[in-house]
Order: structure tokens, then sequence, then C-alpha cells
């Protein structure tokens, strides 16, 4: 007895050191070449060279003093209605679209926050329109349904400049389809996704029609990405960030956010229809208020990871987010 007592203990010790979270010890010296203090100088030898052109310096030149640059007229109109199409089937189809859900857009209170598609095609079509105009819904990952937004989010062009522009290949991870202005709280998108190392991250944000002022459009804060990440995420970061954080930690970030922000120039984004944003992952930023509730705000969202270097997998819940 008393040996399958000890066999007992040192197994329930080997399993909950197995759970218990990671202690990172994150290098925060190991940075992308755009963060390093000679970065502007690295950007002229590369001019010099001929690895970047003229049109390419000027935007990395950009994204080092202001953690963002834009593409204007990128993505032809063409493509962008193709997408637009694709997402407007989900509201017109009589067929369940296998695996999507649909954020937001709750038949009943009692719904999850994703709600399947087949609750959607299950309604009678002058109810789906009314939710579809009424509610402030938005879709994740929807390139795996629509082959218009997997022709974008794939684009072979944009993946080149955020290779160029990371030093290392760029993988795209998730998406998000917003048809309304977001309203999200400030934040930066390096403390919502677990990058080692640090920064190899990068926004993109695709503009699906003019934004105009009323919607609610995204806001930034020009050079707020060279501020350091936020102590109390910094002293294990990936394991403790936005995700998995208290609700006290994650107000203390949120009141950092503001104090941070307001050092920097506010940016209220107004693209035209097919203009892209690249924006650095410590840039902060968020949704601005929707002072005109009918007006849209139609945007595809994803962003650039360096290859393997999402650590997402590594860390340990429970999940806040």
């Amino acid at each position: 007895m008393t040996r399958l007592i000890s066999l007992f203990r040192r197994l329930w010790s080997g399993n909950a050191a197995s759970s218990a979270p990671r202690k990172w010890n994150v290098d925060y010296s190991n940075t992308p070449w755009f963060d390093r203090p000679d970065a502007l100088d690295q950007l002229e030898r590369k001019k010099t060279s001929g690895s970047v052109d003229d049109a390419e310096y000027e935007r990395l030149s950009h994204w080092c003093e202001k953690g963002y640059f834009t593409f204007p007229a990128l993505i032809d109109s063409e493509r962008i209605d193709m997408l637009l199409a694709d997402l407007d089937n989900i509201w017109t189809t009589d067929v369940a679209i296998p695996g999507l859900a649909i954020s937001g857009a709750k038949v009943s209170p009692d719904d999850p926050q994703e709600v399947p598609h087949r609750r959607i095609v299950d309604l009678a079509q002058e109810d789906r329109f009314k939710l579809r105009d009424s509610a402030r819904w938005r879709v994740h990952s929807f390139f795996h349904h629509s082959p218009a937004t997997r022709a974008i989010f794939d684009d072979a062009g944009m993946k080149r400049m955020a290779a160029k522009l990371l030093g290392a290949p760029a993988v795209n991870s998730g998406s998000i389809n917003f048809m309304y202005g977001s309203q999200q709280a400030l934040h930066q998108d390096m403390m919502v996704f677990a990058v080692v190392p640090i920064n190899y991250l990068i926004g993109v944000w695709i503009s699906c029609e003019d934004v105009d002022r009323s919607s609610g459009p995204l806001v930034f804060f020009s050079g707020s990405h060279k501020e350091p990440i936020f102590k109390p995420f910094a002293e294990n970061y990936p394991q403790t960030m936005l995700k998995t954080c208290s609700q006290e930690t994650s107000k203390a970030y949120r009141q950092h956010l503001h104090e941070v922000a307001a050092k920097y120039k506010r940016v209220e984004y107004l693209p035209k229809k097919g203009e892209v944003l690249f924006w650095h992952g410590m840039l902060i930023h968020g949704g601005s208020e929707v002072t005109d509730s009918t007006r849209t705000r139609k945007s595809f969202v994803f962003h650039y990871v360096g290859e393997g270097m999402d650590q997402m997998t590594k860390v340990k819940g429970p999940f806040n987010w």
C-alpha cells in the first residue's frame, strides 16, 4: 500500500508539473530589424543595394517612424464585390454552410456569441434580413467558405510585402470580415497574439467600401508602437497577456493604454474602397464611436506572423478573450 501511495504521489506531481504554465523568459532585445536603433540605417543600405525600391523605401521609413503604412487602391473593386457577394449569400441562401458561424447575430437571447449558420437559414427570409440589418455582426475565418475571400487572404503581392517587412517568411493568420464599426476598446495586437520573438506581427486592414466618419472608423495612435510592453505582461509574455490575464490586470492595461495614447497623434482612418493598411503589432488602435447606426463599415482584417513564431498553442488557458 505504501508503494502504491508513493507511486500515485509521483504521478500526480508529474501531471501537475506538466500542466503548469511555462516560464518564457523572452529576450526583448531580439526584435525585427525595424524596431532596432539602426533601423533607418539598415533601410538606407537596403535601398542602396536595390533590395527595396523607392516606393518601398518610403513605406518602410513611415513604418519605422509611425508604425503603419497604406496602399491606396491595392485591391480592385471587382475582387471586393465578389467577397461582399459571398457575405450577402449568408443571408439569402436556403442551404446551411457547414462549419460557418456568424458572430453577434443572435436569433434568440440564449444563443452563443457565434451562431451556427443553420440558425440563420431556419429563419423566414424577412426575419433573416431584419437580423442582418440590425445586428452588429461579423464573420471569423470566412476564407474557409468564400473563394473570393480566400483569394484576397492569400494575395501574393501582400504576402511578399509582409515578408520583406518582417525579414522572414510571412504566414497569414486568422481573419474577420466586419460589416459595421467594431467600437473596440484600445488595444495592441501583440497582447492578443502569442508571437516569439516579439513584434514579428503585422495587422492588415482592407477597406471594402469608402469609410464615413459616422460609421465608427478605425483609430490608431501614430508612433505608439515604440512603447515597451505593459510591465505585468512583459514579466511572462506570452503566457501572461490580454487573453489570459485577470480582470484587474486587464483594467489596468486599458488605463495604461489611454495614458500612453495621449502622448501620440490620434489618426482617424477614412480610407477609400480597396485601400490596405499595414500596422505594427504594438500600434495602439481601436474602433471609434458609431454615430449613425445605419452606416456600415465593411472591412476585411487579418494578420501576418513570422513563420514558426506563432506560439499560441503553447499558452495555457483559461482564456477570457
